[in-house]
């Protein structure tokens, strides 16, 4: 089946920090939270939109461009 043929996908990561000053990479203890703070809040960094083509060399999907390092959201 020709590249042509295979349909593209559209991969959309919607990534988000609870509470929403919070990263799992920084130290958090010093900063004090305020009910504000207690909500989900959008993580750009992290959230990203790719499109994948079908690439007959290799019989997979490939990305349009890399995914952003979002290391913060692995299990430790």
């Amino acid at each position: 089946m020709g590249a042509g043929l295979m349909p593209m996908a559209l991969v959309l990561a919607a990534a988000a920090t609870f509470p929403r000053s919070s990263r799992r990479s920084e130290d958090n203890s010093a900063a004090r939270l305020k009910r504000a703070d207690l909500v989900r809040a959008p993580d750009p960094r992290c959230s990203y939109d790719r499109v994948l083509h079908y690439n007959p060399a290799t019989s997979r999907r490939e990305m349009d461009r890399p995914a952003p390092d979002c290391s913060d959201y692995k299990a430790p």
